[in-house]
């Protein structure tokens, strides 16, 4: 599994914190892109679709070599923003609410 999404994310993403396949850098990774930080950096190793900045020799599993693909990448990075970021304002305003309903009980006593 590790090996497949360091693959994955190596694929995706060209930068030098996405050259290891160990699971900790892919978290980074993704906890970097969710949170808004450094997402231009991934957006330009996705895009990154013509030589000299990426080697087009097909292989097998890779069949445009490891260059990207700029379509795909607005696709799949805008998804991935938006998506993340519901979750993140979800857990803010659940925490916010948690912490009013404390408050409340505590005022009623």
């Amino acid at each position: 599994m590790t090996s497949r999404l360091g693959e994955l994310m190596q694929y995706l993403y060209h930068g030098p914190l996405a050259r290891s396949s160990s699971c900790c850098r892919d978290l980074m990774l993704s906890l970097q892109t969710c949170t808004s930080a450094g997402w231009s950096d991934v957006l330009a190793g996705l895009m990154n679709d013509t030589p000299p900045g990426c080697n087009a020799t097909s292989t097998d599993l890779k069949p445009n070599g490891d260059c990207g693909n700029a379509g795909l990448a607005m696709v799949y990075l805008v998804t991935y923003l938006v998506m993340t970021f519901l979750v993140v304002i979800n857990m803010y305003i659940a925490v916010i609410l948690e912490n009013f309903s404390q408050v409340r009980h505590l005022h009623q006593l």
